[in-house]
C-alpha cells in the first residue's frame, strides 16, 4: 500500500477521535429538552434521549438529533440531514450533491426531478439523491419509494415531497462517508417506556433499553456474513479472481501481511477497513455501491 494512502486512512481516523473527543463533555439538561425541544416527552423519555445524545456525541441543540412525539405515542428519536451534511463537509473529498423526487406526470409518465417542485395532479412516488466524492468516479446514489417511508403523520403529511427527498439524502450521505458516520441509528428509534430504567431521585438512564436491541452475537454474525459476502462479490466480479488461494493472496499483498493470516482479516475492524478504503482509492469500476453497506 503507497505510503499516501496510509496516510490518508490514519488521517480520517484520527479525525474521528478527534470529533469525540470535542463532544464527550457535552452537557444536556432534561429541562431544557423539554422546553425546548420535545414538550410532550414523558420524563423517561428525555431521559434516555438525553444519554443516547450523550453516548454518541449529538448535540441536540445543535439540530444534530431529534426527540419527536405524536400525541399518546411513544416518542422516538430520529437523526437530522444537517448531522450528516455536517459529517459530509468535515471531510475533504465531499464534492457536493444533488437530491430530487420521481413523480408521475399527468400524462402518466414516470419523471426523475431535480428539486421539490411538484403540481396538484401529478403523484409523488419517491424521492433520491446523489453524493459526490471527489475520489469516486461515480456518484453514490440512493432511491427510495414513498410507500416505503410515509408516516402519514406531520411534515409527511404536510410536505410529503420534503421528506421523501430529505430522506434519501440522508442515507446517501451516510452511505458516502461511511468511515464518519458512527453515530448512526434507523431513522424513527421507538423509545419504549418498559425498555428503560430510570432513577426516581435524578431522573437518569441507569439501564440501556434491552427488548429492542438485537443480540450482539447474532449482529456480530451478520456482520461477519455480511463481510464475507462482500469480498466474494467484489474479489469475483470486479477483480475475475475466483480461486480461494489466489483472494488470499490478493489481500495479503494489499495489506501486506503474511499469508497465514490473511483467515483472520475478516474479523479484524483495522484490517478490514483498511482494505475497502484501498480498495474504494484505486477503483476505476462502474458501481461505488460495491463500497457501501446495504441497507
Amino acid at each position: 500500500m503507497a505510503r499516501n494512502e496510509i496516510a490518508n486512512i490514519e488521517e480520517a481516523r484520527e479525525n474521528r477521535v478527534a470529533r469525540r473527543e470535542e463532544r464527550q463533555g457535552l452537557q444536556i439538561n432534561a429541562k431544557e429538552v423539554r422546553d425546548l425541544i420535545c414538550s410532550d416527552a414523558t420524563d423517561t423519555e428525555i431521559a434516555y434521549f438525553i444519554k443516547f445524545c450523550e453516548n454518541r456525541g449529538l448535540n441536540p441543540f445543535e439540530k444534530d438529533a431529534y426527540l419527536i412525539k405524536f400525541k399518546e405515542q411513544p416518542a422516538f428519536i430520529a437523526i437530522s440531514e444537517e448531522y450528516y451534511l455536517k459529517i459530509a463537509n468535515r471531510n475533504d473529498k465531499f464534492d457536493g450533491f444533488r437530491q430530487g423526487i420521481f413523480v408521475k406526470t399527468t400524462e402518466g409518465k414516470f419523471v426523475e426531478r431535480e428539486g421539490e417542485m411538484i403540481i396538484e395532479e401529478e403523484t409523488l412516488l419517491g424521492g433520491w439523491a446523489e453524493v459526490h466524492r471527489k475520489d469516486l468516479s461515480i456518484p453514490v446514489i440512493k432511491k427510495f419509494p414513498l410507500s416505503s417511508w410515509d408516516k402519514k403523520q406531520n411534515q409527511w403529511t404536510k410536505m410529503p415531497e420534503h421528506m421523501i427527498a430529505k430522506t434519501a439524502l440522508k442515507h446517501a450521505l451516510r452511505a458516502a462517508f461511511p468511515e464518519d458516520s458512527a453515530s448512526y441509528i434507523d431513522e424513527g428509534y421507538e423509545i419504549s417506556e418498559d425498555d428503560v430504567t430510570v432513577d426516581q431521585e435524578t431522573g437518569e438512564v441507569i439501564e440501556e433499553p434491552r427488548e429492542q436491541l438485537p443480540d450482539p452475537e447474532e449482529v456480530y454474525k451478520r456482520d461477519m456474513l455480511g463481510r464475507r459476502r462482500w469480498l466474494f462479490g467484489y474479489m469475483t466480479k470486479h477483480k475475475k479472481i475466483k480461486d480461494p488461494e489466489k483472494i488470499k493472496q490478493y489481500i495479503s499483498d494489499v495489506l501486506q501481511m503474511d499469508l497465514e493470516h490473511v483467515r483472520d482479516f475478516i474479523e479484524n475492524d483495522e484490517l478490514y477497513m483498511t482494505f475497502r478504503d484501498y480498495e474504494r482509492e484505486n477503483y476505476d469500476g462502474e458501481s461505488c455501491d460495491l463500497f457501501t453497506e446495504s441497507d
